[in-house]
C-alpha cells in the first residue's frame, strides 16, 4: 500500500503521494483510500503528452484535429514528420510535436 501524507486536516485535506502526485479530499466521516497503479508503456505516456501539448496549444481545433491524426497514423517517424511539416502550420507549433515523436 501507498505511503502518503496530508498537509492539512479538516473538511478539506490536501496531500501527496509518491505514486500519484498531490491530492485534495473533501472529509466527511472516515475515509479508506487504495490507489492501483497501471503499467503504461513509454509509447502511451508519449502520445498522452502530444495530446495534452496540442489540446493546449493556440490554434484552431481543425489544426489540432489533424496534427493528432498524423501522430495516430500507423506510419514510420519519417513519414509523420514530413506529413506533419506539409500541413503548413507554423514551425512553432509543429517543431515541438515532432520533437515529442522523436523523444524515447
Amino acid at each position: 500500500m501507498s505511503q502518503w501524507s496530508t498537509l492539512s486536516s479538516g473538511p478539506l485535506a490536501q496531500g501527496f503521494s509518491p505514486e500519484k502526485g498531490w491530492f485534495r479530499l473533501k472529509l466527511d466521516g472516515s475515509v479508506t483510500l487504495s490507489f492501483k497503479q497501471i503499467k503504461r508503456d513509454s509509447q502511451q505516456v508519449r502520445l498522452d503528452v502530444i495530446f495534452s501539448y496540442i489540446e493546449q496549444a493556440q490554434m484552431e481545433n481543425q489544426a489540432k484535429d489533424q496534427i493528432w491524426a498524423l501522430v495516430k497514423k500507423d506510419l514510420p517517424l519519417a513519414y509523420k514528420m514530413l506529413e506533419l511539416q506539409g500541413l503548413g502550420l507554423e514551425p512553432e507549433v509543429i517543431e515541438p510535436v515532432i520533437e515529442l515523436l522523436v523523444t524515447e
